[in-house]
């Protein structure tokens, strides 16, 4: 049907792509299935240039990729520096600068797993189409360290996720010490390890949440005032491992 299409051209129209064919079509008044079939087709040749024009986007991004370095202090209770890192808005306003002016969008998806951890996944997209194509997806537990209120945990982590997952979408990298490889101060204070191990068990033994949110801030506020940064991290993340067992426990009852 579509070659009749095109020997019925008129002299000196040549029919070389879906559009053209698709145009004939309606001015010949073809029938509907051949129309949605060059439509679709329309479709796909439009959707497989957007994804070009994506592709050579991002390759000219990596061309000239701005450089991230890790510039913000992260002290100790005496003001020492221990290392330094980057915030969201470090890293997000200057890789989005440098994506609008080739004409690449980018937007989060976030979602709650069954097992309390948050999933963000960023999305890139092609500036005035409807392409979008899925970058990274990362997921992690909401960050209680600190002390932080739940809504405040929630906020931490997708921040963080948000932060990294833009990274790895666009291929770039942070500079400067990895905190995550800079290890533990020798000088930190610890908590007397028989009264930690005390306040693990209490923690782990919790029949109930309202029990787990008591054992745990009690854990919480001797590790502070030890300044055992260390035992801290460790009764949140018995605290965590717990509610979820008590969680799951609650929705299959």
């Amino acid at each position: 049907m579509t070659d009749s299409l095109i020997q019925r051209a008129p002299t000196g129209i040549s029919a070389k792509t879906p559009m053209d064919l698709l145009q004939l079509a309606i001015e010949r008044e073809g029938s509907i299935d051949v129309i949605e079939r060059l439509a679709k087709l329309q479709m796909e040749f439009t959707d497989r240039d957007d994804k070009i024009a994506f592709r050579n986007a991002m390759t000219r991004f990596k061309e000239d990729m701005p450089k991230i370095i890790r510039t913000r202090p992260i002290v100790d209770k005496q003001g020492a520096e221990k290392y330094k890192v980057v915030a969201l808005e470090d890293v997000a306003d200057p890789v989005m600068k440098a994506l609008v002016k080739l004409g690449i969008t980018y937007r989060y998806k976030s979602s709650d797993l069954p097992d309390s951890r948050i999933r963000v996944t960023c999305i890139l997209g092609l500036q005035g189409t409807a392409y979008e194509e899925e970058g990274a997806t990362l997921a992690a537990p909401p960050d209680t360290a600190g002390g932080k209120d739940p809504l405040k945990a929630v906020g931490s982590t997708t921040s963080y996720l948000e932060k990294y997952t833009l990274l790895a979408s666009v291929g770039m990298h942070v500079y400067g010490s990895d905190p995550e490889l800079v290890p533990p101060e020798q000088n930190e204070q610890q908590m007397d390890q028989g009264a930690a191990a005390d306040f693990q068990s209490l923690i782990e033994g919790s029949a109930n949440v309202d029990d787990l949110q008591r054992n745990y801030f009690a854990a919480r506020d001797a590790a502070k005032a030890a300044g055992d940064t260390q035992a801290e991290k460790g009764f949140a993340e018995a605290k965590n491992k717990v509610y979820r067992k008590l969680h799951k426990g609650a929705v299959h009852a």
